[in-house]
């Protein structure tokens, strides 16, 4: 009796083949709350940043928001966002609005 040859063979996968499978794979994911499993959608938002103990508001961020509990699930390029407007601060630019920030001290609270 003849044997069936197999025609698998393993397959190398490049590290860009690996990085757009692992893409995909995360995108699938956060297509999905975490907290509540409800869809996520793409919007732009107002993201706050701690910068060299300043509190800076990056306006028109995009990013994933849960469409029922309003969840941030991922904010775009959050790097190169922190690095844009470090060098905005940097550069003394004047910023396109002010906004004041409450303070608690929670001294004595634990």
């Amino acid at each position: 009796m003849a044997r069936a040859k197999s025609f698998s063979k393993k397959v190398e996968t490049s590290g860009f083949a690996r990085a757009r499978l692992y893409a995909k794979f995360t995108s699938i994911l956060r297509s999905k709350c975490p907290r509540c499993g409800a869809k996520v959608t793409k919007t732009m938002i107002d993201y706050p940043l701690m910068l060299k103990c300043r509190i800076v508001i990056a306006r028109n961020v995009p990013a994933e928001v849960c469409s029922e509990c309003g969840e941030l699930v991922e904010v775009k390029f959050i790097s190169e966002l922190q690095e844009r407007v470090r060098h905005l601060v940097e550069s003394d630019s004047s910023p396109c609005a002010m906004a004041e920030v409450p303070v608690y001290d929670f001294e004595g609270v634990y």
